[in-house]
């Protein structure tokens, strides 16, 4: 389906695959690179950063939420819910599109 809340889905999905990639890049980029106390990184780095986040912010401005929702603090926490699965994700338990499944169902009640 190509609805506003499985377009967010996949793209959650695709995040997700690449966080917990055996890619180490990928690892640092996605837990450091924006980390406080971390030496700057360089401008363009940060620009496509902002881009990636705008592309999030456009697929979240479709989806039918409340009009008093903060769209930036939903974005900012999906990101965080996203981000965080680094931490506790393990291989074989859930795969990135059945935990983005469940995560977008968390905020897209």
């Amino acid at each position: 389906s190509n609805t506003p809340r499985a377009r967010l889905e996949a793209a959650c999905a695709a995040h997700l695959s690449l966080l917990v990639s055996t890619n180490t890049i990928a690892k640092y980029m996605g837990n450091s690179l924006f980390a406080p106390g971390i030496r700057a990184p360089a401008r363009h780095l940060i620009n496509d950063r902002d881009a990636y986040e705008v592309r999030f912010q456009k697929m979240l401005d479709a989806l039918p939420v409340p009009r008093h929702l903060d769209r930036i603090l939903f974005r900012l926490a999906l990101f965080g819910a996203l981000n965080w699965t680094q931490v506790w994700y393990r291989p074989g338990k859930k795969s990135p599109a059945e935990i983005a499944h469940h995560l977008v169902a968390i905020f897209c009640r």
